[in-house]
């Protein structure tokens, strides 16, 4: 996972919407769509809930830098 996917799951575990995490990095919706898609063929996930859950799992996010 590239740091700007990371980098968007972070945001989606935090609760933001795909156009709040864009507005938040710089890009827009459509991009921070394709950023968590990737993340989801490369983690093997289907849905933002399990990816999130994988990622503070497998310790690809740091779970204290949610809140």
């Amino acid at each position: 996972m590239t740091p700007r996917q990371k980098e968007a799951v972070v945001g989606a575990a935090r609760g933001m919407t795909n156009k709040k995490i864009g507005q938040e990095m710089g890009v827009t919706e459509h991009t921070i769509k394709n950023f968590l898609t990737e993340a989801y063929y490369r983690s093997g996930t289907e849905n933002r809930a399990h990816l999130i859950a994988k990622a503070i799992v497998e310790r690809w996010i740091d779970p204290g830098t949610l809140f």
